[in-house]
């Protein structure tokens, strides 16, 4: 009997991996699949990230397609009506990068209080979409202490119980994140696209912090950059463009923090999102996939974080020890060389790799500040050594002057 043809993305080892036992697969560069590559023809499935379009025309080119799984949250990237016109099953993995991107914005937000001499208890946080991230971000802000407003209508027009607040009470606040997914008039009665534009960033408040880890079509960026030196004293952090793979260079300048799309990119984030795509793809095909690989347990990779500067708080420290455990201060400047030397994105934004916090675990010598352990808990970083791969974090040590900057 003829296996079924399975185009996957090559960036998706693991789906293609669970695929091969049971289908034929074939591998493609994800940003140039076209309606004009032959192979379309043969498919059956197609397994996408969100950095390939799936248009009708790419839909028409491929009469024998019966599922497209994209291994991502969101599927704005594909033509859904389409899909359904052409009766073609369309999965995806919601909720399958919630803890990176989580663990992204909670990093943002605690190296700004840090900065800027701030408490979380005195902080108020506006969330734009509360949906798996959105509460998972919400989650963890409550842990350390802030006040969060929550502002999503098509959940409070299922969820009687869901307690919603304004996009004005949500503007309003000291923080503001977005986690909504981009759509327009054409397939909701919220549109979201360019949310944050001239006449809404006028109603955030002097000094807040702007977060974007969502989408970046959320953003008219020229007003945000109009805001930003506008002398407000407003700063960004932003991880989704709506250029990419070329984002703005002069917002790219601008923000306080950028990053190449990597919020939810972690390794655990990946594996749920390929897993979940390749059993959805499974499902339609009436494959039966491998089993997810397990393998036996890797050591974890040490770092060692001095924490025991002079003055240094409980919260400076975690902000020290969310930037080594992430990454992302290097993901941040590689990102600003790539955008000044016309490197490729894709390269800065693939060679990223990083774990869930969940996965994080730290032993300490010496005394820690007061009140740390608690704001580790409340990040989900846990005490005792790893098992298996992930980071442990020694918490030792004198600041270098290096390390405080």
């Amino acid at each position: 009997m003829t296996k079924p043809l399975v185009l996957v993305d090559e960036k998706l080892s693991l789906a293609a991996r669970l695929l091969a036992s049971d289908a034929e697969v074939r591998t493609f560069p994800g940003r140039s699949l076209s309606a004009s590559d032959p192979v379309l023809g043969e498919a059956s499935g197609l397994v996408v990230r969100s950095i390939t379009t799936v248009d009708a025309a790419l839909l028409a080119a491929a009469p024998r397609l019966q599922v497209v799984a994209s291994a991502t949250v969101g599927l704005e990237h594909v033509d859904s009506l389409a899909a359904l016109q052409r009766h073609v099953e369309v999965r995806h993995a919601p909720g399958c990068n919630a803890p990176g991107v989580a663990d992204w914005v909670t990093a943002a937000m605690v190296a700004d209080m840090s900065a800027r001499g701030r408490k979380p208890r005195e902080m108020t946080l506006g969330i734009v979409g509360a949906g798996h991230t959105g509460s998972a971000v919400a989650a963890r802000a409550r842990r350390l202490g802030m006040e969060v407003r929550l502002s999503d209508p098509p959940r409070a027009a299922r969820d009687p119980d869901f307690c919603d607040h304004s996009l004005d009470e949500v503007l309003a606040c000291d923080v503001v994140s977005l986690h909504a997914p981009a759509t327009t008039s054409r397939v909701s009665r919220w549109p979201t696209m360019g949310l944050l534009n001239e006449r809404t960033l006028a109603l955030i408040p002097d000094n807040a912090l702007i977060i974007n880890a969502a989408r970046g079509a959320l953003v008219d960026e020229s007003a945000l950059l109009a805001a930003l030196a506008s002398g407000r004293g407003l700063v960004a952090a932003i991880d989704t463009w709506r250029g990419e793979p070329r984002p703005c260079a002069a917002l790219v300048a601008g923000a306080w923090r950028a990053t190449p799309h990597v919020a939810g990119q972690t390794v655990e984030g990946k594996a749920r999102g390929q897993t979940r795509a390749a059993e959805g793809v499974a499902e339609i095909l009436g494959l039966n996939p491998a089993p997810v690989p397990r393998g036996a347990p890797r050591a974890a990779e040490w770092r060692r974080v001095d924490l025991s500067g002079a003055g240094r708080s409980a919260l400076d420290a975690l902000a020290l020890i969310l930037s080594r455990a992430t990454g992302l201060v290097e993901v941040e400047r590689a990102l600003r060389a790539c955008v000044a030397t016309g490197a490729p994105f894709d390269e800065v934004r693939d060679s990223h790799a990083r774990h869930d916090l969940e996965a994080v675990r730290y032993s300490a010598e010496g005394t820690l500040p007061d009140g740390l352990e608690d704001l580790l808990g409340a990040v989900g970083i846990g005490w005792g050594e790893s098992r298996g791969a992930g980071i442990a974090l020694l918490l030792a040590g004198l600041l270098s002057a290096e390390e405080g900057d």
